[in-house]
């Protein structure tokens, strides 16, 4: 009964997660809504780090004035995204190991 409890709990914190977190960005900024509706946003001439932490599937990104954003690799627009990566900053997804599948890269 505990475990059912558990996985059901798991299974709802998945679904929230899926349904409340969106990623929205173009030449200027990028704009992020987590799983609990706090939106944050970076320009991205304001990025000072990029990093990619495979255990927790997660892209972080900190600005110069100390804003952290967590985008999830299964976010759909991840390609783009780290398309737009590639063109705005010094960071490839290769470099920050992000499993991005080549096949599908825009040109």
């Amino acid at each position: 009964m505990l475990v059912r409890s558990l996985e059901l709990v798991v299974r709802i914190r998945i679904i929230i997660l899926y349904y409340n977190h969106h990623l929205s960005f173009n030449e200027k900024t990028i704009i992020v809504s987590n799983n609990y509706g706090k939106i944050n946003s970076i320009d991205w001439d304001q990025i000072k780090d990029i990093k990619f932490n495979a255990f927790a599937g997660t892209i972080t990104i900190k600005s110069n004035n100390g804003i952290v954003i967590k985008i999830h690799q299964y976010i759909v627009g991840l390609k783009r995204f780290t398309d737009m990566i590639e063109k705005k900053t010094a960071w490839t997804a290769k470099e920050l190991r992000i499993p991005v599948n080549d096949q599908f890269r825009l040109n």
